[in-house]
């Protein structure tokens, strides 16, 4: 049983968790993270019921409130994080990065807003969709986004992207997989790929019940980047649009559209919460800082990153320099 896939605990919250404040975990079987897991792992619950226990098979960690609300669900494969009332995040580590994910449900459907990486990120979603009407959107085609939804009922459910995403499943996204196959055995095998079915070019509206998430085309990271947008709470769901400390920057990329529509977001008085795939969620701030970035790129002198830098961003920033080279530019190693 991979970690983080059943919830055989049966109580009073949407969890199906006794009403709880802090919960242990037990695992007395080592095993690697995102491995199979014959033992279980046993949760001892503290709280409303001290000392208690339940048995959730392989499941993690989970945080709750004073009174039994679930605010973060935690498996060997990352952090489930509820941001608002019915809007839930998903955030897994990879080898580089991290990469994060949003689940927002409606009275009559959930919206899944990208997949991750793998069909096990999608695990502690399950008993937040239950028996609801489904919506998966892709963010965009790249990897670490799409290529976790046979985690999820995909069958009964309306999967959308840009145009340009789908197009990307004929190419590009069999590709990276079949390099990663070859390159790690038994790792991916897991995958399926699962491309949008209902596509799109410019905008489109999705009701979910008492909630809205639109869709707005935003190209930049990707030509098919898209960013949603949740008005009734001012979330901003932005993909790979925006990222701290840096974005990746293509050498094509649509430099000046990409401000330009970050600029309309980081202006509109609606916006609340950012939450980006990668980097530190935020208010309109952390757009600002993603657009100083890319300004000083298509001006030819970007900004010093004053910041510590993973060996990821550290090599991110230097390709991106590379590709948007300034006058005096010099080696960010030396």
């Amino acid at each position: 049983m991979l970690p983080g896939t059943t919830f055989p605990c049966t109580s009073r919250n949407g969890l199906g968790l006794p009403f709880v404040q802090s919960i242990n975990t037990v695992c007395t079987t080592p095993h690697r993270a995102g491995s199979t897991c014959a033992a279980p792992v046993r949760l001892e619950l503290r709280g409303v019921e001290p000392d208690s226990t339940c048995d959730f098979g392989s499941l993690g960690r989970l945080a709750l409130g004073p009174v039994g609300l679930v605010t973060s669900c935690g498996t060997l494969n990352g952090m489930v994080e509820r941001l608002d009332a019915d809007v839930w995040s998903q955030e897994v580590a990879l080898n580089e990065y991290d990469v994060r994910g949003t689940l927002v449900a409606g009275t009559s459907r959930v919206a899944v807003w990208d997949t991750l990486s793998h069909p096990r990120d999608m695990a502690a979603y399950l008993p937040l969709i239950g028996k609801r009407d489904l919506v998966i959107v892709y963010s965009h085609a790249d990897w670490d986004h799409v290529w976790g939804t046979a985690g999820l009922p995909f069958e009964r459910a309306v999967i959308i992207g840009h145009r340009r995403c789908l197009e990307r499943f004929s190419s590009d996204v069999p590709a990276t997989l079949d390099e990663r196959k070859a390159s790690e055995p038994g790792a991916w095998d897991a995958v399926t790929l699962v491309a949008p079915g209902t596509v799109f070019d410019v905008e489109q509206r999705i009701d979910l019940g008492e909630m809205t998430l639109e869709l707005h085309h935003l190209p930049g990271h990707t030509e098919d980047c898209i960013v949603g947008f949740v008005p009734e709470r001012g979330l901003l769901l932005a993909g790979d649009t925006v990222e701290t400390p840096l974005p990746v920057v293509p050498a094509d990329a649509p430099l000046e559209r990409w401000i330009e529509g970050l600029e309309r977001w980081a202006a509109d008085p609606r916006l609340r919460l950012v939450v980006p795939a990668h980097g530190a969620k935020g208010g309109p701030e952390i757009i600002r800082r993603t657009i100083e970035y890319l300004r000083g790129l298509l001006d030819g002198r970007p900004g010093r990153v004053d910041e510590p830098l993973t060996p990821f961003y550290r090599q991110t920033h230097a390709a991106n320099l590379c590709a948007w080279p300034r006058r005096d530019w010099k080696d960010p190693d030396r």
